[in-house]
């Protein structure tokens, strides 16, 4: 019986944190803006090429697990996240420019990506990545704000490319 109780007890407490976590996420702006840079040893061309080559990102990003062509764009589909995303192409500008378009299909989530590829020293470049998003759900949005961070899927797709870029120099 007093299992009984501490399950009954664990399981209200967990409620009763959610609930707070919503009402916290609810009161935070579903619009948000993040950025992140970070230099790489490749031309901006090579990195250019391999940033717009979205049907190339299952074999490069560590949590896609595929990328297939769907309408204007791609969809994606994640190890770690039930919800497959759309991301397309919206303008580009070569090597300089890349912005895409994402979004979760059936979920809270929509984003847009601004790619500022600059050439830094003889052979490298250095990669700006500006994230203006919309997080409808407040959940979505207390967790962004408080556990994972605004940053976090655009800091994991840099140091995925650069793993990517550098293992193609072997």
């Amino acid at each position: 019986m007093s299992t009984l109780y501490l399950l009954g007890g664990f399981l209200l407490l967990l409620m009763v944190a959610t609930a707070i976590a919503v009402a916290i996420g609810s009161m935070i702006d579903e619009h948000y803006r993040c950025s992140t840079a970070r230099s790489f040893n490749k031309s901006p061309i090579h990195v250019f090429a391999a940033l717009r080559d979205i049907g190339n990102h299952a074999a490069w990003r560590k949590l896609v697990k595929t990328s297939v062509p769907a309408g204007n764009g791609f969809r994606l589909s994640y190890l770690k996240n039930p919800v497959d995303t759309r991301l397309s192409i919206v303008r580009e500008e070569e090597p300089g420019t890349l912005i895409m378009e994402g979004a979760e299909i059936e979920g809270p989530m929509e984003w847009t990506w601004t790619f500022t590829i600059e050439a830094e020293g003889e052979k490298g470049s250095r990669v700006t990545i500006e994230e203006e998003g919309v997080a409808k759900n407040a959940w979505y949005r207390f967790v962004l704000k408080h556990i994972s961070g605004y940053d976090k899927v655009i800091t994991d797709l840099l140091r995925d490319l650069d793993e990517h870029l550098t293992a193609a120099e072997d």
